[in-house]
């Protein structure tokens, strides 16, 4: 009877327990939804210490961490993931986002390339990390990025417009009239698409002369008709080459 007695009062006390944090889990997401992130965020942080594996509790602390910026304390819990989950790209492309925020740029590259070669054809991740790139300015590896994804495809304009527009961010006309080439071969009838990227520039003069030699090489890589004839020939006009632009 005692050993009845002990077993029901420890499993009304595991109930009690257990009742108790998922009414502050609960609560906790209710905070959440009200944008009450610091109420949130002390539920949240000692329920974590009472179960710290528990899931759900960790993916919305994250969410609190996140919309408050504290990137300390969410690469913390991100790091502890990776340490349970090494193979995770997604963790891992997590970990670069963070470190890029905090100006760690080698630790960046390192944990987006880890989370490559984990997953090399998910072009969903490649895109994160290549936005992730842009955003903070490192344009360079972006373009590696993407240029390596195409590498490991059968499709030579994968990504192509993408890569375009950071050479256009750059001022190397040259460079993305290749891609506007790889661009082209594949869709014949989007010429509008480029020539409008094109149009748009405020360009200087040295800027003119290198968008007019882009337009060659199209016309070099067998992109021809009336409208790139129009485009060169505005280039032309605004360069003040107007016997050129009679010609085209």
């Amino acid at each position: 009877m005692k050993i009845t007695s002990v077993i029901i009062l420890i499993l009304l006390l595991t109930t009690c327990l257990f009742g108790d944090y998922a009414r502050n889990l609960e609560l906790a997401q209710r905070y959440i939804a009200l944008d009450k992130y610091d109420d949130a965020r002390v539920i949240l942080e000692k329920l974590a210490e009472e179960k710290p594996d528990d899931a759900r509790a960790q993916n919305m602390l994250k969410q609190v961490y996140r919309a408050t910026k504290d990137s300390k304390a969410l690469l913390a819990i991100i790091e502890k993931e990776l340490a349970q989950n090494p193979k995770d790209p997604e963790i891992w492309a997590d970990a670069g986002q963070l470190y890029l925020s905090q100006g760690e740029a080698k630790k960046a590259i390192e944990a987006y390339d880890k989370a490559l070669k984990l997953d090399p054809q998910n072009y969903g991740l490649v895109m994160k990390v290549f936005l992730a790139y842009r955003a903070w300015g490192y344009y360079d590896e972006a373009i590696s990025v993407l240029t390596t994804a195409r590498k490991g495809s059968d499709d030579p304009a994968l990504f192509a417009m993408e890569i375009a527009s950071l050479h256009e961010i750059g001022g190397d006309w040259e460079s993305a009239a290749d891609e506007y080439g790889r661009y082209l071969n594949k869709y014949p009838d989007r010429f509008r698409e480029v020539e409008d990227r094109m149009n748009e520039v405020s360009a200087d003069t040295t800027q003119l002369a290198a968008l007019e030699k882009a337009v060659e090489k199209l016309q070099e890589a067998g992109v021809q008709g009336d409208r790139i004839d129009r485009l060169q020939s505005r280039l032309q006009i605004r360069q003040n080459k107007y016997m050129d632009a009679a010609k085209s």
